[in-house]
């Protein structure tokens, strides 16, 4: 699973193993990524509703809401991350943890992280840094561990040095147990995707696991293409007694103008001309169907609907393709936003865990509720079309279509039906 973790997120930065100075990146990793991630924080909204303590909680959890589409397409790329909250001078901060920063240790008989080892690093100085952070659930409490180590090298770990040692890193207690707590104080937040690298594993799979191989034939392909065009460049064969001559002898082309020109030898020429055009037919229409094509198997395989990459209007697709292509996207969007809210409320569990430890806010309980797009899930127009048909048919009252319609309650609602005549 590391190994494949390496592989994605070295695929959606630009760095594939398949990349050479021929070959460049589309970035279509990234895109279908960012995209998804889009798609599922649009218009998202976390709300804790209550007294002090849901203030202070909704507080602390603000800057990760705000930045929410960012942290979904790192998880979109990876497969899952982590939102692990900790204490730092008298307030709750969250770290975000890609992928390849954290390591499952146990999970429980359901398959959810119950132990975990978390890597952070830094630079001091010349001095690599790094972090060994290690959650246990234990029969009373979670254990948490904390070991800093000191190098001299990115690729050595070093000798172990005191937190103190480390400024941003001083405040961590070595051991520290918390009482009274059944879960993890962090969340993982995991793509929805049955994992076909490593069924045993807990880890979620990336959105573009499926597809790594087409996302290279693209690459590959678009390659191909540059190479046509530049292949296909109009170009001048002439002979080289036609230029001027540099102190060496080689021919000197007009300035400017020197990939126009290609100075060969007369006997070298085929028919003896002194002047021949080079303007061969390009393939491109071919090449960028064929291209098209795959674009449409990295959709199908990441859950996008057709057009999200591909060419929309370069389709013979059916009806009943096009519904199935929508409903493909709209699924993978709503099961993504369901994973999210299962880990942003163990999340909101674990900073209220926090809170309490370190009294940071008064005792009291809290409501969480979400509300998502619901435009991204369910096709607006055809909801509103059944609606107008039930109001038409008796099924539901007027005032409860309007309120739906313009998000406003049903008083208000009422007072936008039209007036009756007396």
């Amino acid at each position: 699973m590391y190994q494949s973790i390496q592989l994605w997120n070295n695929v959606y930065s630009g760095k594939a193993p398949w990349l050479s100075s021929s070959v460049k990146s589309l970035n279509l990793a990234a895109a279908v990524s960012s995209e998804l991630a889009r798609l599922v924080t649009l218009e998202m909204n976390l709300n804790i509703s209550g007294g002090e303590r849901a203030k202070f909680l909704s507080a602390q959890c603000a800057p990760l809401i705000k930045n929410l589409r960012r942290a979904a397409e790192y998880a979109c790329a990876g497969g899952g991350i982590v939102f692990k909250p900790y204490l730092y001078r008298n307030r709750i901060f969250i770290d975000v943890i890609r992928s390849d920063r954290f390591f499952p240790l146990e999970f429980d008989c359901s398959g959810n992280i119950s132990s975990a080892l978390f890597t952070a690093h830094k630079y001091i100085g010349k001095k690599h840094c790094t972090l060994f952070e290690i959650h246990r659930i234990s029969n009373n409490g979670v254990d948490i561990s904390n070991t800093a180590y000191s190098s001299d090298s990115p690729y050595s770990l070093g000798s172990k040095v005191p937190l103190s040692s480390i400024p941003e890193w001083s405040e961590r207690a070595e051991k520290l147990h918390i009482s009274g707590v059944s879960s993890p104080l962090f969340s993982y937040f995991k793509m929805p995707l049955a994992n076909n690298i490593d069924p045993d594993s807990p880890l979620g799979v990336s959105v573009f696991s499926r597809a790594v191989e087409l996302i290279e034939q693209a690459d590959s392909l678009f390659a191909s293409i540059m190479w046509e065009y530049e292949g296909s460049e109009l170009a001048i064969d002439a002979s080289i007694d036609l230029f001027d001559k540099d102190q060496n002898g080689n021919p000197v082309l007009p300035k400017g103008k020197e990939r126009l020109f290609r100075a060969f030898d007369i006997d070298s020429m085929r028919d003896g001309a002194f002047l021949k055009q080079f303007s061969p037919e390009i393939r491109d229409r071919s090449l960028f169907n064929g291209l098209d094509k795959i674009f449409k198997r990295i959709e199908f395989n990441c859950g996008l609907s057709y057009g999200s990459i591909s060419d929309p209007h370069n389709s013979e697709l059916t009806a009943t393709e096009i519904i199935s292509s929508k409903q493909r996207l709209y699924s993978t969007v709503s099961d993504i936003q369901k994973s999210l809210e299962h880990a942003l409320s163990e999340l909101v569990d674990a900073v209220n865990i926090w809170t309490s430890a370190a009294k940071l806010a008064p005792s009291g309980k809290y409501d969480l509720s979400f509300s998502w797009d619901d435009s991204v899930i369910i096709d607006a127009s055809s909801e509103q079309k059944i609606r107008l048909e039930e109001v038409n048919s008796g099924i539901i009252a007027p005032e409860v279509y309007l309120a739906w319609r313009y998000g406003v309650s049903s008083e208000d609602a009422k007072k936008l039906l039209p007036k009756k005549d007396v």
